[in-house]
């Protein structure tokens, strides 16, 4: 049996230069391209499944799926809501992670940039946030762990607990080194808002590329979705 909890949220933007033709907006912007700006809808959906409970006929407590909700998506995306315009908008790469760089001797190559393979050619071409690049390589790092610990060990030994605590460690230092070198190379260069709001923005990518996460895994690796869904239960605070 099922239970499917569902948050709408809205989003408006304009993505327009008026010293420009419409023709140059249309390439530079996509489908986002107009001139008095638009909207987009989002629906976000929590499916629970399970036994059904023989006394309360139900599969969770309603109201811990609803707190769930409220705290680890609403809250996130609420916190934007409330963020002053900051920041530029620029081509992003879609797709980074771990598995699209290459170590050499002088330092990193990026291997691919195809970008989101889901999305088409014209959205991968949008500008948007340079964080949505930086969540997704946050997110990277937790995958890194936990797929080592997946592959190598039962997934409910006492064994796979273990390492997933010294796992989430490494993940978590590796991800505070990323994003302080990541500011640190920005520097006083106007491409992010102010460092609090920067902070929430990205956090808020990194909840939107951990839902997008969970919905892939039960399409390709079932076996999988823990990884995305225990980082929202963690708190996505990391």
């Amino acid at each position: 049996m099922y239970i499917t909890r569902q948050v709408h949220f809205n989003a408006a933007h304009r993505l327009y230069n008026p010293s420009r033709s419409r023709l140059w907006n249309e390439r530079i912007y996509g489908p986002c391209a107009n001139r008095n700006g638009h909207g987009h809808n989002y629906v976000v959906e929590v499916k629970v499944s399970g036994a059904v409970d023989p006394i309360t006929g139900m599969v969770c407590n309603l109201g811990d799926l609803d707190g769930f909700m409220r705290r680890e998506v609403v809250a996130r995306f609420d916190q934007v809501r409330g963020l002053s315009p900051g920041g530029l908008l620029t081509r992003i790469h879609g797709d980074l992670h771990l598995g699209q760089l290459l170590r050499i001797d002088t330092g990193w190559v990026i291997l691919d940039f195809e970008g989101e393979p889901d999305r088409t050619a014209a959205e991968r071409r949008q500008l948007s946030s340079p964080l949505r690049d930086v969540a997704a390589m946050l997110r990277s790092f937790d995958y890194a762990a936990a797929a080592a610990i997946i592959e190598r060990t039962a997934p409910d030994s006492a064994e796979a607990e273990i390492l997933r605590g010294y796992g989430e460690a490494w993940a978590d230092a590796n991800r505070d080194a990323f994003w302080s070198s990541y500011l640190e190379a920005i520097g006083s260069q106007p491409i992010l808002p102010a460092p609090g709001p920067s902070l929430v923005l990205r956090r808020a990518f990194e909840v939107q590329k951990a839902v997008y996460e969970i919905g892939y895994e039960l399409g390709h690796r079932p076996s999988w979705v823990p990884i995305p869904l225990r980082f929202l239960l963690r708190g996505a605070n990391a």
